[in-house]
Formats: C-alpha cells, sequence, structure tokens
C-alpha cells in the first residue's frame, strides 16, 4: 500500500498517534482481530481535513484523489497488516 497509489490515508498526530486506511464499506473482514487495528464501521464517524495537506492535528499522508482508485481494497490491507504480525 504505497501513498504514491493514490489511497487515502490520514494521520491522526495531535490525539491519538494513529493512521487511518480509507477502505470500501464491507471490505475489510478480519481487521479488527488483528492486534493494535480499530476498525471504524457503520454509525462511526471520522473528522477530516478538507484541505489537501491536513492541519496540525490532522495530516493527510496520502490526500484522496478525484480518479480512481479513491479507495483502498480492504481485503488487501488486511492481508498485509497480517503479513507484519509477528
Amino acid at each position: 500500500m504505497s501513498p504514491d497509489r493514490g489511497y487515502p490515508v490520514l494521520a491522526d498526530l495531535a490525539w491519538k498517534n494513529e493512521l487511518y486506511v480509507l477502505v470500501a464499506p464491507g471490505t475489510a473482514d478480519g481487521a479488527d482481530e488483528l492486534p493494535g487495528i480499530r476498525v471504524l464501521g457503520l454509525g462511526r464517524q471520522l473528522l477530516m481535513p478538507t484541505t489537501g495537506h491536513g492541519t496540525p492535528c490532522a495530516h493527510w499522508i496520502s490526500a484522496p484523489r478525484s480518479s480512481p482508485p479513491l479507495l483502498a481494497r480492504g481485503a488487501q490491507v488486511v492481508a498485509q497488516l497480517r503479513k507484519l504480525r509477528p
């Protein structure tokens, strides 16, 4: 998952020191079983900066693009995270 590919990745630098990878709803099955992963599903909100770079609190590592691919494939993100598990 390279930021060069245009998948939206947001860093919360001020509050939680977390990264958020945006994927299509319902495509990240099994992600919540991985340690250190928090899935924000239906009914959850994530405030995102509207500027291209972000704010001091939240910064786009890779800002969303208007042309595809807009979202990373959830299953692919989960598979890569499983490879990183100790």
